[in-house]
């Protein structure tokens, strides 16, 4: 046992997961066409999502009701901080224009969301992994992602003592 109690098994899967999704940002990188490089990413944000709920599976906690939660559960955890959990909603809100509203989708913003997909994909993977290997979770880190009842608990310790 590892991370807290996640198996081996469990992180060596999580762990070739980061592996796909930084293999895909390179192939992003060097990826001239514009269907290429919408493909890529979309692909990019559903290996990351899908990342995301097995992270989420493993510690044995709810499953999101929609892709655009998996960031927000992961912040509750203390996988991911706020801002990294918006990145991933708004993430989730461009796979599924790719892949639900393919016709309407702005071109431009395809390619800007690309160049900031590259660094911020690698780096959430990355910081899911290394919280979950270090097995430390600390939910209160995940004040401001709407646990009130973290907070209370927090409040309370702190005047008790």
């Amino acid at each position: 046992m590892s991370g807290g109690g996640l198996t081996i098994k469990v992180l060596e899967r999580i762990g070739a997961q980061v592996k796909l999704v930084n293999d895909l940002i390179g192939e992003l990188r060097v990826e001239s066409s514009y269907r290429g490089i919408e493909r890529l990413v979309q692909v990019i944000i559903q290996v990351l999502l899908d990342l995301g709920l097995m992270a989420i599976a493993a510690l044995g906690k709810r499953a999101p009701e929609r892709y655009s939660e998996v960031g927000d559960i992961l912040c509750e955890l203390g996988l991911l901080g706020v801002e990294d959990s918006k990145v991933m909603r708004a993430m989730a809100g461009l796979r599924n224009l790719l892949t639900h509203m393919y016709a309407r989708v702005d071109k431009d913003k395809v390619i800007e969301a690309s160049r900031r997909l590259a660094t911020d994909a690698a780096k959430i993977s990355q910081a899911i992994y290394d919280a979950l290997r270090a097995g430390d979770l600390d939910p209160s880190e995940g004040l401001g992602c709407g646990d009130l009842k973290v907070a209370v608990e927090r409040l309370r310790r702190a005047l008790e003592g």
